[in-house]
């Protein structure tokens, strides 16, 4: 059982430091809907079932799709990083 969670964490670490450290939105987007996804995971591994579904709806589903939509308003200057 602890292989497993130890299995599941590390997406969900390794997506959570590359979510700060990604200089593209849209990437970083992309990497949060993975670190949601990879938390329902573990919810699920950890036996919380209704947890699970809950974080893959909101965290993984609307919060990404919110995101997305909120990223696809903006002007497209504001899209890019400058790399000052």
């Amino acid at each position: 059982m602890t292989w497993i969670i130890l299995l599941v964490c590390i997406p969900l670490v390794v997506g959570a430091v590359a979510v700060v450290t990604v200089r593209d939105l849209l990437s970083a987007i992309i990497l949060e809907g993975v670190v949601s996804l990879s938390a329902a995971v573990l919810f699920l591994v950890l036996g919380a079932l209704d947890v699970a579904i809950t974080q893959a709806v909101v965290g993984c589903g609307l919060t990404t799709a919110v995101f997305l939509y909120s990223w696809r308003r903006l002007p497209e200057k504001a899209r890019e990083v400058s790399h000052d």
